[in-house]
């Protein structure tokens, strides 16, 4: 008896770690399936990201362009106009709309070296 015991024992045992194995390769299958299914979502994503990103830079170059455009604009009316003032004898650095003016080339200017980056 204890022979035949014995023998069932061993044949338990290997027939139980085959099932083992086979479970860890089942569990290592959908492992990878699911990674693959990740990987795969997250190049969508980047995909969409970069579409958005595109679209980012080109509105960035366009403020850019404007920033820059309207910046050198302004500075040129302010010398032209302080210039005409000053032939006439008067201070416009003191005017509150001049000022305002002046003052308005500094946010100007940030636009420009924030979007600077993306030209």
């Amino acid at each position: 008896m204890n022979t035949t015991k014995s023998v069932y024992n061993k044949l338990f045992k290997e027939e139980a770690t085959e099932l083992a194995s086979h479970e860890v390769n089942l569990a290592s299958l959908d492992m990878v399936k699911a990674m693959t299914q990740d990987s795969l979502s997250l190049y969508k994503r980047g995909q969409e990201y970069a579409k958005e990103m595109e679209a980012f830079i080109k509105k960035s170059r366009v403020l850019n362009a404007e920033a820059d455009a309207l910046s050198k604009g302004l500075e040129k009316e302010l010398n032209e106009f302080e210039k005409q003032a000053k032939d006439l004898g008067l201070n416009v650095s003191t005017l509150p709309e001049f000022k305002k003016a002046v003052d308005s080339l500094g946010p100007l200017d940030n636009i420009f070296k924030m979007t600077q980056r993306f030209k």
